[in-house]
């Protein structure tokens, strides 16, 4: 059976004064998933999936997004099977003062199911 885009969230996350687009990332995804108002477990009983069919793709955008720690992000995703893909995007605002900057990052979250179609 096709995986089937069932869901997509967004969110958005900021590291302060860290200058870390890894936290901003990681933020930027809680964000998404926490805006998701509807249970994983409702959803692939909704579809007549099963849970482990489930793949979540987080697409963000992030300044200098070779400097990110994929594997801190892809720790903070519900299950095995998730895919991240980094984009130049988001804000670096540099503090006047002073080496640290505010990075912002915007997350898109794709969930997909394994979803018989009647095909």
């Amino acid at each position: 059976m096709p995986l089937v885009r069932c869901l997509i969230e967004i969110g958005s996350g900021v590291d302060l004064h860290g200058s870390s687009s890894t936290k901003a990332v990681q933020r930027a995804v809680a964000d998404a998933l926490a805006r998701n108002n509807i249970s994983f477990y409702t959803l692939v009983k909704t579809f007549r999936a099963s849970i482990d069919s489930m793949e979540i793709e987080a697409t963000v955008g992030v300044p200098a997004p070779e400097t990110v720690d994929r594997d801190v992000v892809l720790a903070g995703l519900p299950n095995g099977k998730s895919k991240l893909n980094l984009v130049d995007g988001g804000l670096r605002v540099q503090d006047d003062v002073g080496p640290d900057a505010t990075i912002i990052a915007s997350a898109a979250l794709v969930i997909r199911l394994d979803v018989d179609t009647g095909e």
